[in-house]
């Protein structure tokens, strides 16, 4: 068997199993240190599964540093440090690298983040794995395992508009403009921090997709979703190219990732409360479900249908 048959998520259960690893499966890896946790993430991005042509070097690094810290925030926690592994060809020019790393120094000093280096090292094509380590308190962590059945499922802003450009980029349309929109995300650390501090229960990024983000959740926790479809707040960019090309908005939406937006669950009995002391707080964001003990399901406004496995996953055809 090759890995290309099994595909990111059951690698990473083998690893769990072959590595004896006993901590749940979350954004990042969690060490009690008195009354706090401290969160450990590893990312990392190469040349082609997460660079398009065209890109700015700034943009790959703010891009490199951006998906680090959406881990971090995933998770309700502050980012304090960073640290990176560059492989990278010896043609490279060394203005390239240097507006690479000026973009990971601001995303880096936006976030208040410190650079404490890392390792460099000659390769035949571009790839950058970074380590950050942040910190929350034990009792604003919000881990996946937090996850029950009568939970308000929510998400932050609204989703689309990195797959919209996407899919105009895979299209040939404004290839530079579209590459540079794809890498401009945005961690939400601030909502995070937010949401663990006001009611949210779980939470998770969505870098895969939100169907990637809802098969991953059933699979690792048994609980389902039921998703209504209307209530999902979709980005104007991602209806326009889907008229275009002619793709379905809510079809794409499960279908690829790359948003970084956070879907997290708050409590049912308190749900009304908990969602206006959020949006006091300045959190935009929308519930489009809740928790139960079945299959992941959506509503279209007649019926409840299945959601199909779908989003991006490494090792497997796209």
């Amino acid at each position: 068997m090759k890995i290309l048959d099994m595909g990111e998520r059951k690698i990473i259960s083998r690893t769990y199993e072959n590595m004896n690893i006993t901590q749940n499966k979350d954004d990042c890896v969690v060490i009690p240190r008195g009354n706090d946790y401290e969160l450990v993430t590893v990312d990392s991005i190469n040349e082609r599964t997460h660079i398009p042509r065209g890109v700015s070097p700034a943009k790959i690094g703010n891009f490199f540093g951006a998906v680090n810290l959406s881990d971090i925030a995933a998770m309700g926690g502050i980012p304090q440090y960073f640290l990176a592994a560059f492989n990278i060809p010896s043609s490279m020019e060394l203005g390239f690298l240097d507006n690479l790393e000026r973009g990971l120094d601001s995303i880096l000093r936006e976030f208040n983040v410190e650079y404490l280096g890392g390792d460099t090292k000659e390769s035949d094509t571009m790839s950058f794995s970074g380590v950050c380590i942040g910190t929350a308190s034990k009792e604003a962590t919000l881990k996946r395992s937090n996850v029950n059945k009568g939970q308000i499922l929510c998400v932050t802003h609204n989703l689309g508009q990195k797959i919209a450009a996407f899919i105009a980029y895979s299209n040939g349309i404004r290839i530079r403009e579209n590459a540079e929109k794809m890498l401009s995300i945005i961690p939400r650390v601030r909502e995070g921090a937010i949401i663990a501090k006001c009611g949210g229960k779980f939470m998770m990024d969505l870098s895969d997709g939100l169907g990637s983000a809802l098969n991953q959740m059933k699979t690792d926790y048994s609980f389902g979703f039921r998703v209504v479809k209307d209530q999902i707040p979709i980005h104007e960019d991602l209806y326009r190219i889907g008229k275009i090309v002619g793709i379905d908005p809510y079809e794409a939406i499960f279908r690829y990732g790359g948003d970084y937006e956070l879907l997290f669950t708050i409590d049912n009995n308190n749900s009304e409360e908990t969602a206006s002391i959020l949006r006091n707080e300045g959190v935009e964001f929308s519930m489009i479900g809740d928790v139960w003990e079945n299959e992941n399901i959506i509503f279209d406004g007649e019926r409840w249908n299945p959601i199909a496995e779908s989003g991006y996953e490494h090792f497997k055809p796209h």
